[in-house]
């Protein structure tokens, strides 16, 4: 993350997690659904690209989304720090396309309603671990009572 000019640490504050990769939004709309996969072809095709950050230290939990144009222009970039209560769930996701080509996605609900698939660059067993790390991180033994209920 040398590139992540716009997370600032506090005094004595650490990078727990750091996960990085370009992001979809995922609408449970179908309509919406169909809406952003025409928007991803378009944007494959002009270069426009939206850079997606979730770095959680051990103070906060920041989302820092950087869009792109043109492979290499910068647009907008929006820094978000998130409260506990802002996260609905944390998970993964391996996606297989064709039977031949897997993606990994590490998955972030806001109780917004916001959903962010964040496409990982890495190993299936790594992005479990650090899903479940952070889940754990976030939620502690919340997550335990809920499955025992």
């Amino acid at each position: 993350m040398k590139d992540l000019k716009e997370v600032i640490l506090m005094d004595g504050e650490q990078i727990l997690h750091k996960i990085e990769g370009d992001a979809y939004n995922e609408y449970p709309n179908p309509l919406m659904k169909l809406a952003g996969k025409i928007d991803k072809v378009v944007s494959k095709i002009f270069g426009k690209s939206k850079r997606v950050y979730f770095v959680q230290t051990t103070h906060r939990v920041l989302l820092v989304e950087k869009g792109m144009i043109f492979w290499k222009f910068p647009r907008d970039i929006v820094s978000t720090a998130l409260s506990k209560d802002a996260i609905d769930t944390v998970g993964y996701t391996q996606a297989r396309r064709w039977l031949l080509f897997k993606s990994l996605y590490f998955n972030l609900s806001l109780r917004s309603g916001q959903n962010y698939e964040i496409h990982y660059e890495g190993k299936l067993p790594d992005l479990a671990l650090v899903a479940n790390d952070i889940n754990n991180s976030i939620f502690g033994n919340e997550s335990e009572l809920k499955a025992v209920a």
